[in-house]
């Protein structure tokens, strides 16, 4: 059964495309939802570049075609009993989200082409604004065979900001200090070694005797015959001994 749906825009056509997407639906034509989906994106594409196969007679398309697509513009809408020489034969299964996408992605290809469109191989040459009034039709006409079954409630993201997770720490335990034993002295050795190694742990270093220079005399050097001479003023005079009456008698004779 189709519900004979209307569109005279692509913007119509991306309205149920919207419809669809929430809903959960079942197609009662000899194409399944993914193909019609499919086919519709082919045939945007086809407007572009190139139909497959061959075009009607040159005196067909310029008369009998032309009247078919002015009727069809007149109407509105195409009939759902009209051929699809385009459609696929067999029945395909496939990813009908992938379809979806593709379907949107061509409306937009179309909407930015600037290129020369190409013939239609049975109503021959039709410009932009015809192409896209035909393109909503046939959408409508093979989408009017997808019925929708049940309604699904549309995924809302979610817009609330998550907390980071916090690190987490592990307590330190504090540790146990280390008490080292006292290092056994030899019996031989002093009581002033023994009290120097028990009260700290580490050993000092021996300090090394340095030699200690002799004080140098800042005073000159005297010499040892001014010494001398010196010492022989600092000495007492030393008493002269009285002559004897033998030589005071010959330095009288002497005088004589």
């Amino acid at each position: 059964m189709n519900r004979n749906l209307r569109f005279s825009n692509l913007e119509d056509v991306e309205k149920e495309l919207k419809k669809l997407e929430n809903s959960k639906v079942e197609a009662s034509s000899f194409l399944n939802y993914y193909q019609i989906l499919n086919h519709c994106a082919d045939h945007i594409y086809f407007s572009m570049m190139g139909f497959p196969g061959r075009n009607w007679p040159f005196f067909i398309r310029k008369t009998y075609g032309k009247y078919k697509l002015s009727q069809i513009m007149e109407e509105g809408y195409i009939q759902p009993d009209s051929p699809l020489p385009y459609a696929p034969k067999e029945n395909e299964d496939g990813n009908e989200d992938i379809a979806m996408d593709k379907l949107k992605k061509a409306i937009v290809d179309f909407r930015d082409y600037e290129g020369s469109l190409s013939a239609h191989p049975f109503y021959d040459l039709l410009t932009k604004e015809l192409w896209e009034k035909f393109h909503s039709m046939y959408i409508a006409n093979l989408l009017g065979f997808v019925n929708v079954v049940e309604k699904v409630e549309a995924k809302v993201p979610n817009t609330k900001m998550v907390e980071p997770s916090k690190p987490v720490i592990e307590e330190s335990k504090p540790k146990k200090a280390v008490v080292k034993e006292p290092e056994k002295v030899p019996q031989n050795k002093t009581k002033i070694e023994q009290i120097t190694t028990t009260s700290s742990p580490s050993k000092k270093k021996p300090v090394s005797k340095k030699t200690i220079p002799a004080p140098v005399s800042t005073k000159s050097p005297i010499n040892t015959s001014k010494k001398k001479a010196i010492k022989e003023v600092d000495k007492p005079a030393a008493k002269k001994k009285p002559a004897s009456k033998q030589k005071i008698k010959e330095t009288v004779k002497k005088k004589r």
